[in-house]
């Protein structure tokens, strides 16, 4: 309800909302990845098995969870109405889009994974692991990003 309230306001609160949003879900990941680059043990980091590529079932995982990472693209052209130049301005977005969410992604899980001794175990892997090394307020900045 409060979000469509938002929406009903206008476009530009509702733009000024999204951009709220997506510091509060950003920042604890940055801080995340900040921090956390000074205790990535490499040899944890980059150790692990390779991912079979006969194996459909773990595939088929891998694709969900990269259709999940990249979600929200499709909205960048429903805006186009707005935008100034679209021909421009959306390829532009999409592109770096995908960039961004890649790096981010790479980074937070480089982190995770060189911090968190059996990362793939844990119930909350990024709050583990930013207790592990940045203490529960880290671990709490997260969960509260995340929700």
């Amino acid at each position: 309800g409060f979000l469509t309230g938002i929406n009903i306001i206008g476009v530009r609160s509702a733009a000024r909302t999204g951009v709220v949003l997506v510091i509060g879900k950003m920042l604890p990941l940055l801080l995340f990845v900040a921090i956390g680059a000074f205790y990535i043990d490499p040899q944890l980091a980059f150790s692990g098995q390779r991912p079979d590529p006969h194996d459909l079932q773990r595939m088929g995982e891998a694709a969900l969870l990269l259709l999940y990472a990249y979600a929200g693209f499709e909205n960048i052209p429903a805006a186009a109405g707005e935008y100034r130049n679209p021909r421009r301005d959306i390829p532009f977005a999409l592109i770096t889009m995908i960039i961004t969410v890649t790096v981010i992604y790479g980074a937070v899980q480089v982190v995770a994974q060189g911090t968190l001794a059996g990362l793939s175990s844990s119930a909350t892997p990024l709050a583990d692991a930013a207790a592990g090394f940045g203490g529960e307020a880290l671990a709490l900045i997260l969960t509260v990003g995340a929700t």
